[in-house]
């Protein structure tokens, strides 16, 4: 599968006032193969039926509207003005908080890469951003929204470009106590005894 030309976003990398133009490139693809159902008779593509559970009857795309739901049964809905006013907030803005050492963020939480270039006016300050960043041996935690979705992240420096790993929320982390006592944990004590 060829990897797309296409931006996935575009906007600005912001350090306090300074903006940089920039834009996201997906640095992974899927190497699976995508399937998709199909009727055994003709080999059309087969469509699911919207169907609501209270009145059980096949409903219309125009009769759906999205929720949260915010406990057993109950759901607060939002209108498509809202949800677009919502996905607009922030969504031209790879914001940087802080810089940290790389050290400092266990590898659990990265999530998915992109590639940071520079868009038209914007290469120099992206050079001197990337070079300070691969000379102080630093990353920068930042925040930023894409396909209206909040994230966290950490831009560092690979080769000649900023990569932006998407981190995952510390709330959606297992902690590790939660796991059951592991059988084959005192065997490995053991082992490393003798």
């Amino acid at each position: 599968m060829a990897h797309t030309n296409h931006a996935a976003w575009q906007g600005y990398l912001t350090l306090g006032r300074l903006g940089i133009p920039v834009r996201l490139y997906t640095a992974i693809q899927s190497i699976r193969p995508r399937f998709v159902q199909l009727h055994e008779a003709d080999g059309s593509p087969v469509e699911r039926e919207l169907h609501c559970q209270i009145k059980h009857r096949k409903i219309d795309a125009s009769e759906v509207v999205r929720g949260i739901e915010y406990e057993p049964g109950r759901y607060i809905t939002f209108t498509d003005d809202e949800l677009t006013t919502s996905k607009n907030l922030s969504s031209k803005a790879i914001s940087i908080l802080q810089f940290c050492e790389p050290e400092a963020i266990p590898t659990l939480y990265f999530d998915k890469p992109f590639y940071i270039v520079p868009s038209k006016g914007g290469e120099r300050a992206y050079a001197l951003m990337r070079e300070v960043l691969d000379r102080q041996h630093k990353v920068a935690v930042a925040h930023f929204v894409i396909y209206a979705h909040e994230h966290i992240a950490v831009l560092g420096v690979q080769g000649d470009v900023i990569v932006l790993q998407q981190l995952h929320f510390a709330a959606k982390i297992i902690p590790r106590n939660t796991l059951k006592r592991l059988p084959f944990r005192n065997s490995l004590r053991q082992s490393w005894r003798h």
